[in-house]
Parts: structure tokens; sequence; C-alpha cells
């Protein structure tokens, strides 16, 4: 999926290139490999130091006490990603931890294992839901963290109705972007393989006798 969304960045970008007259036509090489590469950003820079990330010991994978998973009293799990002060701050006023502000940014490991233990006790003293109406509204980046169950039935994804429902293809996620000139009425039954390849290829501009050749060639299947 990673790949594919990248490739199609790159002919979006390669068409609007041509079409700016920047190129005359380009040649895209997309690897799925490489795209997923390209996730580990986080890390890459640790990694192509000599070290050897681990989980529990970069920023972003628990180092950091104000970017975490916490464990709450019913045996759930909830998240808080406060990487920017304001987060932070908003925090931990909400839950009158004040004297925790001050110890963002520091790298004193004394530091930041008292302020992981003090969230660690902090989150374990109520459950996941009460956490959830405490700070839900809060603006401290606070999350749950949800079963997949959990999630396409949780109040965002229902209130984007992102998900697909149809008596001719089962229950799928939707296009997550929204346009103002979405297309309606559209068609939710799974192609058979091939079966618009001659109808795309003739808005294309390709001939029948193209079509035909492509396909007595084998670069396209027999209808």
């Amino acid at each position: 999926m990673a790949g594919g969304l990248f490739a199609a960045f790159s002919i979006v970008g390669a068409v609007c290139s041509r079409e700016l007259g920047n190129t005359g036509g380009e040649h895209l090489d997309v690897a799925m490999t490489d795209v997923v590469a390209s996730f580990s950003q986080p890390i890459s820079a640790v990694a192509a130091a000599g070290e050897s990330p681990r989980p529990g010991g970069t920023a972003l994978t628990g180092a950091l006490p104000w970017y975490d998973v916490y464990e709450t009293s019913d045996g759930r799990y909830v998240t808080l990603a406060a990487l920017e002060p304001k987060f932070w701050r908003t925090f931990c006023e909400a839950v009158d931890r004040e004297e925790l502000i001050d110890a963002q940014g520091s790298d004193d490991p004394a530091t930041l294992k008292a302020t992981g233990e003090e969230l660690d006790a902090l989150f374990r003293s109520k459950t996941r839901a009460e956490w959830e109406d405490e700070l839900g509204d809060v603006p401290a980046m606070f999350g749950p963290v949800n079963t997949p169950e959990e999630t396409l039935s949780y109040p965002q994804i229902e209130a984007r109705d992102l998900l697909v429902r149809s008596d001719e293809a089962p229950l799928r996620v939707g296009f997550p972007a929204r346009s103002t000139d979405e297309p309606t009425g559209s068609d939710e039954s799974i192609p058979d393989r091939g079966e618009h390849t001659t109808e795309v290829l003739r808005e294309g501009g390709w001939s029948d006798a193209e079509i035909d050749g492509l396909r007595d060639g084998g670069a396209i299947e027999q209808a």
C-alpha cells in the first residue's frame, strides 16, 4: 500500500512537471523496500551512527516520558505524545502535576526516569475510560489505545463516514481524503481481473488494433 501511494504521488508530480514544461516526461522507479525504509526516519540516524535502536531507547519509542504509552488501572493503555511544550504544559496542568512542566527537554537520566515513574503511577490510578473522560477534550495530545474493533466504531471514524458498506463488496475503509468534487453513485463491486483494461486504454487514446496487439503480445490479459 505504501509503495502504491508513493508511486501515485510520483506520477502526479511527474504529470504536473510535464504540464509545466519542466520535463518532456520521466521514468519513475519506486521500490516497496525503499518506501518502507523511508518510514524509519525517527531511528535511521541512530542506526546510521552505528547504534542499535531498541524499543524504549529512542525519542519516539519511550525514551521520553512525555511521548510514551502507559497502562491504566484496568489493564488498558493510553498514549501521550506531548512533544511540544504547549501540549506538555497543558497536560501537566490538567492532571495537577505542574511540578513536572520544567522536566521536559531534560536529557538527565535521573529526571527522565523520575518523570516516567510519576506518569506511570499517575495513569495506573484510573481506568482508560476515566482518563478519556478527563483528558479527551484537553489539547494535550492524549488518546486511548484502541483495539481494531474499537477503532472502526471510534467517533472520529463514524463522523468522517470512513467505512464503505455495500451489498456487492465486503466492508472496507474508504479513501481517507475528502473533496468538494467527490463522485457519487460509484460502483463498489469488485471488478474481475482485467475487466476495465480495454475501456481504460481506449480512454487513453489507444485504438482497438493497438489494444489487440498488446493483448496478443501478452502485455495485457486476454478478454
